[in-house]
Parts: C-alpha cells; structure tokens; sequence
C-alpha cells in the first residue's frame, strides 16, 4: 500500500505549534495575571502521610472487556515507609450488557448511594479502579487524625464525577473535623489558556519573573494550585486541597513539598511513586492473572478452544498479518 500524507493537514498541525510557540513568546500579561509565590519546604514531624493509588489492565474479547483491577495504599511516618496495604486484585468480565450493574454494585458499595448520570462502556473498568481508590480514602478518613495527610494520584475533580458529591462533600467534612488534609495531585492537566497547557505559561512566567525557588500558583477559575516542588527540578502538578479551618493553604504545600526530597523522586513526592509501584499491575502479573482465569475456566468444563474463540478478534489477526507482510 502506498502510504501518502495529506500536507495541507500537515501544515495546518504545524501551524498550531507555531501558534502555541508564539503565544508563550510574546504573552505580555505577566505579574498582573500570574502571580508565582515562593515557598520553603517544610518537615511534616509527628504525623503521618497517607499515599493512594490504584492501576488495572485490561483486554478486549468478542464483545467483553477482561480486566485485572488493583488498589492499596501506604503510611509514612517521619519519613519512613510505616505500613502497606495492598488489596487482591479484582478481576472482572464487563460487556455492554452488564457494565452498569458491575459499577453500580461497586458504586454502592463504597458510597451508600445510587449512581447519577451516564457512564461510558470504555470508561468502566476506570470507574471502578477509581470508587477502590475513594474507597481507601474513605478508612483512612476514619483512622487518621490531626495534622495527617492522605495523599492520592489525581484530581479532586475525578472523584466527584466518579462517586457522588453529597458523598464527596461528607468526606471532605470528615476530614476537616478531625484535622486531616486530603490532596490529589495530577501529574497531567486538561487545562489551557488559549489551546496552551497551563503549566507550559507557567514556566514560562517563572522565567521571565527570574523566579529561582519553590513556587506555588493559585488558579482561581478552577479553585486549584499548581506547584513546582523543587527549584532545581522543572516539574509543575496540579494540587487539589481540602483543609482544616486551621490550616492554611502554603503550610499543606509546605508539608507535601517535604516529600519531594528523596534523591530517586527529586521534585515529586515519593510516597506517590512507591505506592505506584507496589500497585501497578505488570504485563507479567496480568497475563498471570488471565491463565489464572482459564484454569478456573478448564475446571468448570470450559474447553481452552472454546475459551480461546472468545479472545480471538479478527481486527488483531488482520493487524498481525499485515504486519508480516
């Protein structure tokens, strides 16, 4: 096959790299719109740190999703590793058929509640991996006390869409009753001015403000923060943050930012990426995870071919052979 690229489509992608470029080149709004406040880290004693996160993997069948689903979380107290809790990996069969009723039962689980509004087929096993995830924030609500922190990869955002808002409201009180910072951290953002990623105009404004720290950035449209926790190190997160009346925004920054120190996560807190890799479910451990599943399958009468028909998608060996060609 002759492969052909169509160039007016190509100058026009061109066109808005460039757009993009000149736009954070010639912004003028600077100090007036992004004011960039410098802080200092500072120790988080005699308390403890919480970190969440979650991972799944899945495969396509005829007309079903096979997924492996995972969650845990784990307790840092004065810089050292404390306790971990890993959840067993939940596995799951969802079809168009049956996905909501799978997320509903989940959804009920963790919240008491019904579900509202519409969820997505492809969006489901995510779904899921995120109400195990609130489910974990949740306990620690109830276990932690004052001046700790629980800690989790992403946005507050996702939470409400994913759960409930009269459920996401109460925990927040919970929390801030008993003293608790709740934040989710995002190492990617959706947001943009003028088709220009937020942290992108950030950077570009610590340059021209000869800013050589720790800074934070409120964004008021979205009532969140962005952060760079290292001036040695160019990375900016998104920080979402729920706090106690008594605790003031940078005095949370200030404490996560301690976290940001160790020498193999320098600019990122650690705890995140620890328990990232405690929970992240591997190629190997996920093909485990599906043999697993046709033994179970074999014991119940199931032949492998039958089984193997299911996993087969035409569209694949179509790619396959081609790929051979």
């Amino acid at each position: 096959m002759r492969f052909s690229i169509d160039q007016n489509s190509m100058r026009r992608a061109a066109e808005f790299m460039e757009t993009v470029r000149s736009q954070l080149k010639d912004d003028t709004e600077l100090a007036d719109h992004y004011n960039l406040i410098p802080f200092k880290a500072k120790n988080h004693k005699n308390a403890v740190l919480a970190a969440i996160d979650g991972s799944h993997h899945s495969v396509k069948g005829k007309s079903f999703v096979f997924s492996a689903i995972n969650s845990g979380f784990q307790l840092f107290h004065s810089d050292q590793l404390a306790h971990t809790e890993i959840s067993r990996t939940k596995v799951e069969i969802l079809t168009k058929d049956n996905y909501k009723k799978r997320h509903n039962e989940y959804y009920t689980n963790v919240t008491g509640q019904r579900p509202q509004g519409h969820l997505d087929f492809d969006k489901a096993t995510e779904r899921i991996r995120t109400l195990l995830e609130w489910d974990k924030v949740k306990y620690l609500i109830s276990y932690l006390g004052k001046g700790d922190i629980i800690l989790f990869d992403g946005s507050m955002i996702s939470g409400v869409i994913s759960t409930n808002k009269h459920f996401f409201d109460d925990l927040c009180e919970q929390a801030k009753e008993k003293g608790i910072i709740l934040a989710g951290l995002s190492k990617d953002t959706s947001l943009l001015k003028d088709n220009v990623p937020l942290p992108m105009i950030l950077a570009t404004h610590m340059k021209k403000q000869h800013i050589d720290s720790n800074w934070y950035y409120y964004y008021e449209a979205e009532k969140t923060y962005f952060v760079k926790f290292r001036k040695h190190i160019n990375l900016i997160f998104r920080l979402d943050l729920v706090l106690p009346n008594d605790i003031e925004p940078e005095t949370a920054i200030k404490l996560i930012a301690s976290y940001c120190y160790n020498e193999g996560n320098q600019g990122y807190p650690y705890p995140l990426q620890w328990i990232h890799d405690e929970v992240r479910i591997s190629e190997q451990q996920f093909l485990s995870c599906l043999e697993e599943f046709k033994i179970e399958c074999r014991r119940r009468g199931i032949s492998r071919a039958f089984i193997d028909e299911l996993f087969t998608i035409y569209h694949d060996q179509l790619d396959v052979m081609s790929f051979g060609r």
